[in-house]
């Protein structure tokens, strides 16, 4: 988040970021820079309204797929967001053929 949306002016020098809490105009990041200096409370405003749990949910996993894009295939490559993906419909698929078990038939 803080690599493409933060508005930090060290937000470009980022090497790892956590979210330390939220409230209702966004997230409240610590930021690791590139010389090892730690930057608390970075705020990085949500993109919309925030009425529900639900909502904040739906907000951060939109928030994440446009700042790997607004970052690049390059960056996505070098950070495992593929292998993120591809775990991700594993686990979907795996839940999808747990919840219809196939039934083989056979005659002898």
């Amino acid at each position: 988040y803080a690599l493409a949306f933060g508005k930090h002016p060290e937000c470009a020098n980022t090497v790892s970021a956590i979210i330390e809490s939220l409230d209702t105009e966004g997230f409240l990041l610590e930021i690791t820079l590139k010389d090892g200096t730690i930057i608390s409370n970075v705020r990085v405003y949500y993109e919309g309204e925030i009425s529900s749990g639900n909502d904040l949910h739906n907000m951060a996993i939109n928030m994440h797929r446009k700042a790997y894009n607004k970052l690049g295939v390059v960056y996505k490559v070098q950070n495992g967001y593929y292998q993120q993906v591809a775990k991700m419909i594993g686990f979907v698929l795996y839940k999808k053929v747990k919840a219809r078990p196939y039934q083989f038939a056979a005659t002898i």
